[in-house]
C-alpha cells in the first residue's frame, strides 16, 4: 500500500527539506508503533522528497506490506494517525532525536566529499545560487528545525484532502 500525500510548493516559499524530513521521521516511527500495537505489519516506510523543478512539489510517501484483509484497517490507521499528527502535531522529544540524528549526519557530511556533491547537486536542481552557502548556513537551517515547524509542515502537507492510495494484491 502507498499513500502520497502531496502539496505543491510556490519556489519562493522559504522551503526547509529537513522539516518535511523531521515530518517524515516522526510520523513514521508513530505509525510503526501504532501497528506493532494493534498487531499489524513489521515495517512501514515513510519517505519525504521535494521537487523543485520544473512544478515545486512535496511529497510524502507512507509504504507498507499487509494481507489484503487487513489493508482497509491499516490504511485507516495511517490516514487516522496523520491526521492526529496534524492536529497536535509531534512532542519535542521527536523533534529532538530527529535533529540530532541530522546534526550527526552533517558532522560526518563535512569529513567527505559527499556534503559538497549534495549542495551542489541540491544548488542546480533548485535554481539557488552557490554564493553564501556555507556549512554555517546548512546549521541554521537546522536551528529552525523545532516544534512549531515540524507542526505547521505536518500541518501544511499530510492534508488529507490531497492524498493518493495506491494498492497491490495478490490475484
Amino acid at each position: 500500500m502507498h499513500s502520497r500525500h502531496s502539496h505543491r510548493v510556490q519556489l519562493g516559499d522559504a522551503f526547509n527539506p529537513h522539516i518535511l524530513t523531521t515530518v517524515g521521521e516522526v510520523f513514521q516511527e508513530r505509525i510503526r508503533r501504532r501497528f506493532q500495537n494493534e498487531g499489524g505489519v513489521g515495517t512501514v516506510d515513510v519517505s519525504t522528497s521535494f521537487e523543485p523543478l520544473p512544478l515545486s512539489r512535496a511529497l510524502i510517501q507512507v509504504a507498507f506490506a499487509s494481507t489484503p484483509e487487513r489493508l482497509d484497517a491499516l490504511t485507516a490507521m495511517v490516514l487516522q494517525e496523520a491526521e492526529t499528527f496534524r492536529t497536535s502535531g509531534p512532542l519535542e522529544e521527536e523533534v529532538a532525536f530527529v535533529k540530532e540524528q541530522l546534526e550527526e549526519e552533517l558532522s560526518e557530511f563535512q569529513e567527505t566529499n559527499g556534503c559538497w556533491v549534495n549542495v551542489l547537486q541540491s544548488r542546480v536542481m533548485s535554481g539557488k545560487p552557490f554564493k553564501g552557502f556555507s556549512i554555517q548556513t546548512a546549521e541554521d537551517i537546522l536551528r529552525q528545525l523545532d516544534v512549531t515547524s515540524v507542526r505547521s509542515y505536518a500541518r501544511h502537507y499530510l492534508n488529507p484532502l490531497r492524498y493518493v492510495q495506491v494498492s497491490q494484491v495478490p490475484k
